[in-house]
């Protein structure tokens, strides 16, 4: 597969959502819903290697971060950039420093590409992971129409408009469902022109609810393709319901068949640096520029080895979210530690003396 998709990023909130009022669910699909925060990104691809960019401007991450600690906050505007060969991928994530004048790029090596599909996990590249999710609606219906596993066709109905409503469904346990619709035209081969996947947790007085709708599904020279695809997430506890969070995703443009500009496979730096692959122990000389040559099976074969319990340099201290707190159970060991040393020490004094 090769292709260029530049892609449109919103979030918002609801007040109140109801799982079972469809009217409901189709004004938020129609977008009548409180949109917030929104930025545009971009995915090339060439058959293998792979670049996703989603960045929002340094003044935009600036105004929506909360403070909770002199040098760390909260941001809800995640920002990342991520470079695959197949093989390996360079994942960074980028923060606003503490003064809020330049960004901070956190950056790694890491082997296959679970870090890009964790970034794109709500973008619907079903057919690119090598790992499909449990919503992947080719892989749902082929296992409910076979009754493969926990999978079953609940029903196939035709609508009034000439439409066919295909439900599936599979629950793992009691607790859990997962309901996926595909609302199919029967004039265009069947062809399903919108997918919706439930999943519903209950138990005791938790319930999590997470609704998934691929609309205006296109077709393009690498087959359907849907155009917009809305996430909805909430939660229920003891009876209080959640604000429900959406998530869009808007294809603004997309070429597909044709192989991007050879320029997109690659991010640049501020100034050069050094990456470790903490996997498997190594670190790759500093560069400025980092494109598919520098994260390919040959550039880590030349990479310098290092012992995991010797790590080649220290971190350093990089002020905001990225800053870890330092682990309550290993205070405690410490605490601990030093209650024992100076119990044990106060024995030896006072043997000393009584000898």
């Amino acid at each position: 597969s090769r292709g260029l998709i530049r892609f449109r990023y919103t979030t918002g909130t609801l007040d109140q959502f109801d799982i079972n009022d469809v009217k409901q669910t189709e004004s938020i699909v129609n977008g009548e819903w409180q949109k917030g925060l929104s930025v545009d990104g971009v995915i090339a691809f060439d058959g293998k290697n792979i670049f996703v960019s989603k960045v929002h401007p340094l003044d935009v991450m600036v105004k929506r971060r909360v403070m909770t600690s002199k040098t760390s906050w909260k941001l809800d505007a995640s920002s990342f950039m991520d470079l695959s060969d197949g093989s390996s991928t360079l994942h960074v994530h980028l923060d606003p420093d503490l003064e809020g004048k330049r960004l901070l790029y956190s950056s790694s090596i890491h082997k296959g590409t679970e870090p890009l599909f964790s970034d794109l996990y709500e973008f619907p590249l079903e057919l690119a992971n090598p790992n499909p999710p449990d919503y992947d609606p080719s892989g749902i219906l082929e296992k409910a129409l076979k009754s493969r596993g926990n999978y079953r066709l609940e029903s196939a109905v035709e609508t009034k408009d000439g439409m066919i409503r295909i439900e599936a469904i599979e629950e793992p346990d009691k607790n859990t469902l997962y309901k996926n619709t595909f609302l199919c035209d029967a004039k265009r081969s069947s062809i399903p022109v919108r997918t919706d996947w439930m999943f519903s947790f209950t138990p005791n007085d938790h319930i999590s609810y997470r609704v998934w709708i691929q609309n205006d599904i296109r077709k393009t020279d690498l087959g359907w393709f849907p155009w917009k695809k809305i996430a909805i997430a909430f939660d229920s506890v003891k009876g209080k319901m959640n604000h429900a969070r959406i998530t869009e995703y808007e294809i603004l443009d997309a070429k597909f068949g044709v192989a991007p500009d050879p320029s997109l496979f690659k991010i640049e730096f501020p100034e050069e640096r050094s990456l470790v692959d903490s996997g498997r122990y190594l670190v790759l000389p500093s560069r400025r520029v980092w494109d598919l040559k520098s994260i390919s099976s040959v550039a880590l074969s030349r990479a310098t080895k290092f012992t995991p319990n010797a790590p080649p340099s220290p971190a350093p201290e990089m002020p905001g979210p990225q800053q870890r707190s330092f682990p309550w159970f290993t205070m405690a060991i410490l605490i601990i530690g030093a209650i024992l040393l100076i119990s044990g020490s106060t024995i030896l004094i006072r043997r000393w003396r009584n000898a």
